[in-house]
């Protein structure tokens, strides 16, 4: 057969020696900006040799190497594509800094759906923190949708951190 769903009493072994089972593991971790979210060691600063894991774990979603935050590690493949499946409309919460002061039609555009890569966004749920501060909700996670978003209506991000992720 092509493909075989392994079994919980099921042993594998490979080149005579029996694989041990790895339990599902899930780590929290706040990744500080200059961490690159991927298992490639060959990258300079990649998250896996950051943090010197026992398991092998991958990040669920990612965050790009100039945004901060909350992302969740783990080796359950399952468990990370409920999470990143936009389907499942799975909150994700961020400040963000930018550089000119928000105003009320900012604030209001910045929640209205965007043409990313041939996909439209959802829609967003936006609140202001102060003058150059503002909480953004989202579901999904497109190709640097919070940056693209926030310079589409001009205006630059200076510091996006992540600090929720609804489970």
């Amino acid at each position: 057969p092509l493909s075989y769903i392994v079994l919980e009493d099921d042993i594998i072994t490979v080149d005579g020696k029996q694989l041990k089972k790895v339990p599902y593991v899930y780590y929290l971790y706040h990744k500080p900006k200059g961490v690159v979210c991927t298992n490639n060691v060959n990258i300079k600063g990649n998250i896996v040799e950051k943090l010197n894991l026992p398991f092998r774990v991958f990040c669920v979603g990612r965050l790009d190497k100039d945004t901060s935050g909350l992302i969740i590690l783990t080796n359950d493949g399952v468990f990370s594509n409920s999470i990143i499946n936009s389907n499942n409309d799975i909150e994700k919460e961020y400040i963000v800094k930018v550089k000119y002061p928000i105003t009320l039609e900012f604030l209001e555009n910045l929640k209205k759906p965007i043409n990313l890569r041939g996909k439209v966004t959802k829609p967003a749920i936006v609140s202001k923190i102060d003058e150059y501060t503002f909480s953004i909700i989202i579901t999904e996670g497109k190709y640097h949708q919070i940056r693209r978003l926030v310079t589409y209506n001009q205006n630059t991000v200076l510091e996006l951190k992540r600090i929720r992720i609804d489970i």
